[in-house]
């Protein structure tokens, strides 16, 4: 981390400085695109003609068996009641992994930030009308702030409130009307409840093979719809892909087989995804680079298109602003206060991000400075002097850095 000096040298020193104490620090390379998520997946239907509410009778998400019942048709619709039980379901999801949650490491001010942020969620995406995205941040508000209450005092345990949760939505159930139909799957899997049409369009077996023009076309088509109801869907495959269309040059950061962290923000979580494949466009700037994952993570929304951040590399060294650095007899550097004296230090810089460099030292002069003689260390000739080419010191952890000043030059004498 960097420390900022929180003094100037002035008045009394004649030039006013800013120092910067020379720290490592490590900072991201990411690279923000839309990933498009691929895998196989089996829809379930209803036997005939829906007129009424599709519930679904598990988690979404939950590992399933051969014959079990995954959704329940019944004769009265209300989308207002199907949208509550839907929401119920999932923060019943949500308190049950709570439960093996240990209350005793639960930090106030980290449960605080939570629903802070979820708050902020919501405001964001009723704004931008995204009302789903914004449900989803309700739930997990509610859930923090649960935990919370067990963290002060005021709940002894998520199970009431699992309790009176589960009693709600039996009462809703019963708003439905009478039990029309339920569906079962007819294999193992994992159940999902929600359908948007491109099931039979983004598969993983589609990616085998595909162009950049094939790609490209896939991402603009409109869901299919079959005439049928569909009561969700399973899938068998713990293999699932993110297909994200980059330039060749963001690509280029990337190894094939070679797992990298991927950032969902609509999830809140990071997940360790393997380069699969890139996909170049032929004569062009683009570039396709499919990350697989090879777990179903529980309580994820596979979203068709959602952003993601991908860790692509990272960078350790010396943050020092672009204004701070200088040329001097051809070498890239920075003034240092060495002392009250100044000096000068060589860096190479590895990065440039937000008005800064991230810099690193040297610890051997290269090859072809061997030859040089440091002034420090010429003889005390006037020819020695003469002909003596400067080879100035890397930059080093703790060097002060002078970020601003005027009048600069080695060996001026601050004071």
């Amino acid at each position: 981390m960097i420390f900022y000096i929180s003094y100037h040298i002035a008045d009394r020193f004649e030039t006013e400085l800013s120092l910067l104490n020379a720290a490592n620090k490590t900072v991201v390379k990411n690279i923000s695109a839309d990933a498009y998520i691929f895998r196989d997946e089996t829809l379930l239907y209803t036997t005939g003609q829906v007129n009424g509410s599709v519930t679904p009778a598990v988690h979404s998400g939950e590992k399933i068996a051969a014959g079990d019942r995954v959704a329940d048709i019944y004769n009265h619709t209300s989308p207002d009641i199907e949208n509550r039980i839907a929401e119920i379901d999932r923060q019943i999801l949500l308190l049950e992994q709570s439960r093996s949650e240990d209350v005793s490491v639960l930090n106030s001010a980290g449960l605080d930030s939570e629903i802070y942020k979820n708050v902020e969620n919501i405001r964001r995406n009723s704004e931008k009308g995204n009302f789903g995205d914004a449900l989803n941040h309700r739930t997990e508000l509610l859930v923090s702030i649960k935990k919370k209450d067990i963290l002060t005092g005021g709940v002894s345990d998520f199970n009431e409130q699992i309790r009176l949760l589960e009693s709600e939505r039996a009462d809703l159930t019963k708003q439905l009307g009478t039990r029309l139909e339920s569906v079962v799957s007819p294999s193992a899997g994992y159940y999902f409840s929600e359908v948007d049409g491109y099931e039979g369009l983004f598969t993983a077996s589609c990616l085998e093979g595909i162009t950049y023009e094939d790609f490209s076309a896939l991402i603009e088509k409109e869901p299919v719809t079959s005439g049928r109801e569909a009561a969700g869907k399973i899938t068998k495959d713990f293999r699932w892909y993110a297909a994200c269309p980059m330039t060749k040059a963001e690509a280029a950061y990337f190894e094939k087989g070679l797992s990298y962290s991927v950032s969902f923000p609509y999830n809140n979580r990071s997940l360790n995804m393997k380069l699969y494949s890139v996909i170049d466009e032929p004569g062009g700037a683009g570039a396709v680079a499919v990350f697989e994952c090879g777990t179903l993570p529980y309580d994820f929304d596979y979203l068709r298109m959602q952003p993601v951040q991908i860790c692509a590399t990272d960078y350790t060294g010396f943050e020092i602003p672009v204004s701070a650095i200088r040329i001097v007899d051809g070498y890239e550097g920075v003034f240092v206060l060495d002392e009250v004296t100044v000096d000068f230090r060589r860096v190479n810089v590895v990065y440039e991000y937000d008005g800064y460099f991230l810099c690193t030292g040297g610890s051997v002069l290269p090859e072809e400075e061997a030859s040089e003689v440091p002034l420090s260390s010429a003889e005390e000739s006037d020819d020695a002097v003469e002909n003596a080419v400067p080879v100035y010191r890397w930059i080093a952890r703790n060097d002060i850095i002078i970020t601003e000043g005027t009048d600069l030059y080695i060996g001026k004498v601050i004071g």
